[in-house]
C-alpha cells in the first residue's frame, strides 16, 4: 500500500526555508501489523499539503502522529 503527499506549494514569504513538520524515519507499528515503516517528509511554511492514498495506506495513522494521539514505535 502507498501514501502518496501531495505539495503544494504557495507563495514563499521567508527568505529560508523553515520546516513547520518533519518526520524523519518514523514508523508505527500494533501489535499484528505495521501501519508505516521509515516514513520521511518535510512541510515547510507556507506550503499547502493534502494526503491522499488507499484504504489502509496509513493516512489517519500519520495525523495521529502529527497530534500526539499515537508515538512512533
Amino acid at each position: 500500500m502507498a501514501i502518496r503527499v501531495i505539495f503544494r506549494p504557495q507563495l514563499a514569504i521567508f527568505a529560508t526555508t523553515i520546516h513547520m513538520i518533519a518526520f524523519q524515519n518514523v514508523s508505527k507499528a500494533y501489535t499484528k501489523s505495521t501501519a508505516l515503516e521509515d516514513v520521511t517528509f518535510k512541510i515547510d511554511a507556507g506550503e499547502f499539503v493534502s494526503l491522499v492514498g488507499k484504504s489502509g495506506a496509513g493516512k489517519s495513522t500519520i495525523i495521529k502522529l502529527l497530534i500526539g494521539e499515537e508515538k512512533p514505535t
